[in-house]
């Protein structure tokens, strides 16, 4: 099945949470997920700055086939304090946004799905007037690469073991904006 887009998803319905779970289940490593993930992303779901953007696939685009999540850069600071605490909040107007969640489905990974999903989230921020992301990304499956060439990265550290989901390989902290 081919990608054909993208939706931006503004009222879940009982659907939503199912496929995003589905989503994150097939693309991280075993025992990546939140324990609590259906809670967090119900929570999320609610959460009106929270934006969640899905990747289709199919003739008719029927099938989810990736997810992206993305709040506001103060509110992952907060919630990251004490697994990242050299992440700083921005003072006065929040003008970033976080990328907290990015997974396609093994099947549809190489098919430039996370261009097609940074170019849906970027049109969103649009509307908001934000030209800024920040994002936890991984080293060895190359996400972090792939920020670096789709953006103008501004600030790149590197985190050898990062203890909030991921002991096992480098992480990038990375900032940027188009």
């Amino acid at each position: 099945m081919n990608l054909t887009g993208t939706e931006t998803v503004l009222n879940p319905d009982q659907n939503t949470l199912k496929d995003i779970l589905s989503i994150i289940r097939a693309s991280f490593p075993a025992g990546w997920e939140y324990d609590d993930a259906g809670e967090y992303y119900t929570r999320m779901l609610k959460e009106k700055s929270s934006i969640h953007i899905f990747l289709k696939a199919g003739e008719a685009g029927e099938k989810r086939a990736g997810y992206l999540h993305a709040i506001p850069h103060n509110a992952a600071v907060a919630e990251l304090k004490d697994d990242d605490p050299l992440m700083r909040a921005e003072e006065g107007h929040a003008g970033t946004y976080y990328i907290e969640i990015v997974g396609i489905l093994p099947e549809y990974r190489g098919k430039n799905g996370f261009s097609i999903l940074l170019e849906a989230l970027k049109k969103e921020l649009q509307k908001k007037g934000i030209t800024k992301i920040s994002i936890h990304a991984r080293v060895s499956n190359n996400l972090s690469m792939a920020v670096q060439r789709k953006l103008k990265a501004a600030k790149v550290r590197r985190i050898e073991n990062w203890a909030y989901y991921n002991r096992l390989e480098p992480t990038d902290y990375i900032e940027a904006e188009w």
